[in-house]
């Protein structure tokens, strides 16, 4: 089982919607164990948990927050975003690892490390995170909502290389993004759920 790939590990997931979570919270097991003010899962024999945020950045950083509370997350938890994006760069239902992390709002820009990722046939990507869903993709690399608020949290709870936003295309130009529904979303991520997340490598204490 991938469970495997997971013991003796401190992981974390912070996921906007249900259909993105969907397979992550049935491939790893997880119970929910919370209901407010943030649907919070867990797996019963890891050390492994998971939230929902909801979208925004906003609530991305109050979601990161609560469960660092929550589930009393050492520095050496491994933190994984994940979610959907658009991109006129790829195809859809491709999977991307983000490297570079800009906002609509803010100057900063952040840098995951890849290093504590296994798989580097992963394509790399730059995030850009943004306050409504995009629609002319009038710049290279993918858009979100969520991306930059969790990473600005997450930063300053574990190191770099244990931060990771792991994304699947759902959109390009010309999508209808009005059939981007539950069920569509679960398939894209149904199709990549054996990469996504255990090749990260243990790290030792």
């Amino acid at each position: 089982m991938i469970e495997k790939n997971f013991e003796g590990v401190s992981v974390r997931w912070v996921i906007a919607l249900k259909g993105e979570a969907e397979e992550i919270i049935k491939n790893y097991a997880m119970k929910r164990v919370e209901s407010t003010p943030f649907p919070v899962y867990k797996n019963k024999d890891l050390d492994m948990w998971l939230i929902l945020s909801g979208i925004g950045q906003l609530n991305a950083v109050a979601a990161t927050s609560y469960l660092y509370v929550k589930s009393d997350a050492s520095y050496n938890t491994i933190w994984i975003n994940f979610g959907i994006v658009g991109s006129r760069n790829f195809k859809v239902g491709d999977l991307i690892q983000i490297d570079k992390i800009t906002s609509s709002d803010f100057q900063d820009n952040y840098y995951p490390s890849p290093s504590a990722f296994k798989n580097n046939n992963i394509e790399r990507c730059n995030l850009i995170t943004v306050n409504k869903p995009e629609k002319l993709f009038e710049n290279d690399g993918a858009y979100d909502m969520e991306g930059y608020g969790f990473f600005s949290f997450a930063k300053k709870i574990a190191p770099y290389e244990l931060v990771s936003v792991l994304k699947i295309i759902s959109d390009i130009p010309g999508t209808d993004l009005s059939k981007i529904d539950k069920h569509r979303v679960e398939i894209l991520v149904s199709k990549q759920i054996q990469f996504i997340g255990f090749p990260f490598k243990k790290r030792k204490i």
